[in-house]
C-alpha cells in the first residue's frame, strides 16, 4: 500500500458549495474533454466573486491577485515584489490532477494541458488494477518551448505507485508513451534530450546477496530513456548498493521494510557545472532516497557509488546539484523544534559532508510537509519551493525573503518557474 496522505482540507474560505461545484465540474471534465458548460463557467464566476471578497489586500508595492476563476485551479492569493521577483512563468500541477497549468506572476493561467492517464494509454499492461482518475495525478512535468510537455502519472492508494511517463503536445495529444512504473522525478539532459528517470517493481524471489530482506519488496531502478521514449539503460539500485561499501544501509530494523530505499529525486550532473564538483565526472546521476534519509552519486557506467551521505536530515526530496558546487534539497523533516519536526531547505557540500539550513519559515508560520516538497534554483541566485502542506509555492531571495507567494486552496503537487525565453509557443506574450 502507498503511504502518502490524502490531500488536506481546503482553509475555511473555501465554502462548502464551493467545493461541492468543484468536485462536480472535476469530474465532468475527466469525462467530457469539452469545454464546461456554460452553466459551469456562470457558476464558477460567481464562486470566484465570492472568494474574492475575503481575498487580503497587498500594500507598499505588492500585488495582490486570484487565478483566473473559470479554470479548474483553485483561486490563489499572489503577494509579490515587482522589482525584486525573477521573471518568467510557472508551470503548475495539483493533487489528484492529471491537468497541467501554465501561470503567470499575477496567476493569471496562460495555458493549460489536460491529459487523463486513461486516455493516455486506453490499454495498460503496465498498470493491470489502476485505481480510479479521481486519484491518479501528474506527479511532476516538464515544458518545452515549442509547448510540448513531459509528465509522469502516479495512482494514489496503490502499490506500484508509478503509472508511466508520457509526452504530450501543446494541444494535449500524445506524442508517446513509456509503458512502465515511472515514479517521483525525472531529468532531461540538456545535451542530448536523454530522460533520467525512477521506475520500481515487485521482487518476490530473493536477490542474491540480500536473502536477508523481507520479500516481496519493492525494488528500484533508474533508467535512461532517448529523448523519443526508447529505453536506453536500466539499473537496479538494489543491486548497485549490494556491490558496494554501503550494502547494509538496506538491512531492515523492524523485519518489515518491504519500501526499502522509496527513490525520489534524480538528477544527471551536467558538463557546465561538473568542475565546481571535483569528486564526480560529468553524466554521474544523483539520488535521493527517502526510506533510508540518504543522498547518493552513482556512476551509472560501472554501476559503482562514488558519494554516499546520511545524517542530519530526514524523508528529504528533490535533491539538486547546483552551480556553486552545493547540493540543494527539501529536508522534510530534519528539524525538531519545540516538540515539533520543520522541514527546510537545505545545502549539502559534498565535500566537507555539512549541512546548512537555507531556509525553514517564519517562527510563527514554520515550512512543514512531512511528504513530497520540491525546491528549483532559479539562475538570478533566487529559490522556488513547492511546499505542498503549506498549500503554496513561493521564491526565496539569498537573504531568505519572500519575493513571490502563491496560496493555494489544494495541496500543490509540482511546480517550476520557466523564463519567457523557454516559453516560446506563446506569441507575443512577456513575463509581468
Amino acid at each position: 500500500m502507498n503511504l502518502r496522505p490524502k490531500a488536506l482540507l481546503p482553509p475555511l474560505l473555501s465554502l462548502v458549495g464551493f467545493a461541492f461545484l468543484g468536485f462536480v465540474a472535476g469530474n465532468y471534465s475527466y469525462y467530457n474533454t469539452s469545454a464546461v458548460s456554460q452553466y459551469m463557467k456562470d457558476a464558477f464566476d460567481a464562486a470566484g466573486a465570492l472568494y474574492e471578497k475575503y481575498s487580503y489586500t497587498g500594500d507598499d508595492g505588492v500585488a495582490v491577485s486570484t487565478l483566473d476563476a473559470k479554470t479548474q485551479v483553485s483561486h490563489a492569493v499572489i503577494q509579490w515584489d515587482k522589482e525584486a521577483v525573477k521573471g518568467g512563468y510557472t508551470l503548475l500541477s495539483m493533487h489528484y490532477s492529471c491537468d497541467v497549468f501554465l501561470v503567470d506572476l499575477e496567476g493569471h493561467v496562460v495555458h493549460t494541458w489536460s491529459m487523463p492517464f486513461s486516455k493516455a494509454w486506453p490499454t495498460h499492461p503496465h498498470v493491470p488494477f489502476p485505481v480510479g482518475e479521481n486519484t491518479i495525478g501528474i506527479e511532476k512535468a516538464k515544458l518545452f518551448p515549442n509547448g510540448d510537455l513531459l509528465v509522469l502519472y502516479t495512482g494514489e492508494g496503490d502499490t506500484p505507485w508509478g503509472y508511466g511517463l508520457a509526452k504530450i503536445d501543446r494541444d494535449s495529444h500524445v506524442l508517446w508513451t513509456y509503458d512502465a512504473n515511472t515514479h517521483h522525478d525525472f531529468y532531461v539532459d540538456k545535451g542530448n534530450g536523454d530522460i533520467y528517470t525512477l521506475t520500481h517493481a515487485w521482487m518476490r524471489t530473493p536477490i542474491e546477496g540480500l536473502e536477508s530482506l523481507t520479500y516481496p519488496l519493492l525494488q528500484d531502478y533508474i533508467v535512461v530513456l532517448s529523448s523519443a521514449g526508447k529505453e536506453l539503460s536500466k539499473t537496479p539500485l538494489m543491486e548497485v548498493f549490494r556491490d558496494s561499501a554501503y550494502a547494509s544501509m538496506m538491512m531492515p530494523i523492524t523485519g518489515q521494510n518491504w519500501d526499502v530505499l522509496h527513490t525520489n529525486s534524480i538528477m544527471k550532473l551536467e558538463p557546465a557545472i561538473a568542475k565546481q564538483f571535483p569528486m564526480f565526472n560529468a553524466g554521474d546521476v544523483l539520488i535521493s532516497m527517502r526510506e533510508i534519509s540518504s543522498l547518493a552519486v552513482i556512476d551509472l557506467k560501472t554501476r559503482k557509488i562514488k558519494w554516499f551521505f546520511s545524517g542530519g536530515f530526514k524523508g528529504q526530496h528533490s535533491a539538486a546539484f547546483m552551480p556553486d558546487g552545493h547540493i540543494l534539497m527539501y529536508d522534510n523533516l530534519g528539524l525538531f523544534e519545540n516538540n515539533a519536526y520543520v522541514s527546510r531547505a537545505a545545502h549539502v557540500d559534498p565535500k566537507t559532508m555539512k549541512i546548512s539550513t537555507v531556509y525553514r519559515g517564519d517562527e510563527g508560520q514554520p515550512l512543514l510537509s512531512e511528504f513530497y516538497g520540491r525546491v528549483q534554483p532559479l539562475d538570478n541566485g533566487d529559490i522556488l519551493i513547492t511546499s505542498p502542506m503549506n498549500n503554496k509555492v513561493f521564491e526565496i531571495d539569498p537573504k531568505g525573503r519572500t519575493v513571490w507567494e502563491m496560496k493555494l486552496n489544494d495541496v500543490v503537487q509540482f511546480a517550476k518557474r520557466y523564463e519567457p525565453k523557454d516559453v516560446t509557443f506563446i506569441s507575443g506574450t512577456e513575463a509581468k
